[in-house]
């Protein structure tokens, strides 16, 4: 089966990728209400909607649906069929994967989008 899900990654010093969260592509507006209810606690400014969606990284993966849920292993697999994550090694509980220039290049891209949404670049 496949499903649309954001994705919020870190990239370690080392170029390791961690996955941090990840949701359903339908969840995004409910995520969007809830940051922007924060803000309003805080009186801060809250994000626009194009520039919250851009925090996350859109990709469709490929799982198997006999499980109830995808895992995080579903989601470097799909990455990493996509040519955006490179396995370095192995270990008991899964695989080391570091950012390929690619997956770079679209968080570049997107972070730049959001600076520009902000009126930061």
């Amino acid at each position: 089966m496949k499903a649309n899900l954001f994705i919020h990654l870190n990239v370690s010093e080392t170029g390791y990728i961690i996955i941090k969260e990840m949701f359903h592509e339908r969840k995004i507006m409910e995520r969007y209400k809830d940051m922007v209810e924060t803000a309003k606690m805080f009186n801060a400014k809250a994000e626009s909607f194009e520039g919250f969606k851009l925090r996350y990284l859109f990709i469709t993966v490929e799982y198997d649906g006999r499980r109830k849920q995808i895992t995080e292993n579903d989601v470097i697999k799909s990455l990493e069929k996509q040519g955006l994550a490179k396995k370095i090694g192995d270990n008991i509980f899964g695989g080391y994967y570091k950012i390929t220039d690619k997956l770079k290049a679209i968080l570049d891209d997107q972070m730049n989008k959001r600076k520009a949404l902000a009126g930061v670049a």
